[in-house]
C-alpha cells in the first residue's frame, strides 16, 4: 500500500437519517391463538363490539 493511502483520511461513518418524516410509527399488536374457527369469529366480534380495531388471519 502506498504511503499516500495510508494517510489519506478514512471515509465518514455511514449516519442513520435524522428525517423523521421517514420513521416507522410504533404499533402495538397483541395475537390470540383460537382453538377454532368459531372460537376465533367469537372474540372478532366480541372485540370489536368493543370498539378495538381487529384483523382475522388463518395459518
Amino acid at each position: 500500500m502506498s504511503e499516500e493511502k495510508i494517510r489519506q483520511k478514512p471515509p465518514a461513518p455511514i449516519r442513520p437519517s435524522t428525517d423523521t418524516r421517514q420513521s416507522i410509527p410504533e404499533v402495538f399488536e397483541l395475537i390470540i391463538r383460537c382453538d377454532s374457527e368459531q372460537h376465533q369469529r367469537t372474540l372478532y366480534h366480541r372485540l370489536t363490539a368493543e370498539g378495538l380495531r381487529c384483523r382475522l388471519s388463518i395459518l
